[in-house]
């Protein structure tokens, strides 16, 4: 599936990630089933959006009403429901493999095979996630960062068995829906943003601990500097 035959979006995990990642796909015109395990964390979800939303509205950043967009989310706790007419599924639950596993193992069981799947991780092995598919060559990272309705990257990582029109489909589908999508040749453990990130840090501290300079006057250099946008 191409992704200009993308219409639906199955949304799996209606908490940090998952309601954040459901209102960048509606707010650009796409219908979102918003899945989870009970009608609480759907509504929690719900919630989180609607005070997005109204802070995005104050900034002026909506081209359409919040009711309009609103309209176009549907939360199901039904997998078979939330999935039935879906054309790309992303899932954001807990950072567990085998949880993980759980969930693509039961998608499946859904979904016509051309259907692509994307997990958000922040550093999970995506061959190690795939080995439990039934069509792999489908199934690809798309690494939102927090938080992913603000911040534009976002890392699409293949696994071992994923084909290459599927990493580039993501790709195409993360910019339509405006975040700089940037792929990556292979897996490795915390991808590239977060490596980068844990080096500058390891390095922060590194030169406090050796009296080079204040903390705070870590935080001003890198503030005014790598820091600016």
């Amino acid at each position: 599936m191409t992704e200009s035959q993308i219409k639906t979006i199955t949304n799996i995990g209606a908490g940090t990630m998952g309601h954040a990642i459901t209102l960048q796909f509606v707010i650009n015109g796409f219908s979102v089933n918003l899945l989870d395990s009970n009608e609480a964390a759907l509504k929690q979800g719900m919630q989180r959006i609607k005070e997005d939303l109204e802070t995005f509205n104050q900034a002026g950043l909506l081209s359409d009403s919040t009711v309009n967009i609103l309209n176009q989310i549907h939360p199901f706790t039904s997998y078979k429901l939330a999935l039935k007419d879906a054309n790309f599924v992303i899932e954001s639950v807990i950072e567990n493999m085998q949880i993980k596993k759980q969930v693509w193992q039961t998608v499946e069981q859904f979904v016509d095979e051309d259907v692509i799947l994307a997990t958000n991780t922040s550093g999970l092995d995506p061959s190690d996630m795939q080995s439990v598919l039934q069509h792999p060559k489908r199934f690809v990272v798309a690494h939102f960062w927090n938080p992913a309705q603000l911040m534009p990257l976002v890392e699409v990582v293949p696994g071992k068995k994923t084909a290459q029109t599927t990493v580039d489909r993501v790709v195409n589908l993360m910019n339509k829906v405006g975040k700089h999508a940037v792929p990556l040749k292979k897996a490795a453990l915390g991808f590239v943003g977060n490596r980068i990130q844990l080096a500058v840090l390891r390095e922060a501290f590194n030169i406090v601990n050796e009296g080079i300079a204040t903390p705070e006057a870590v935080d001003d250099i890198v503030k005014y500097s790598l820091g600016r946008r």
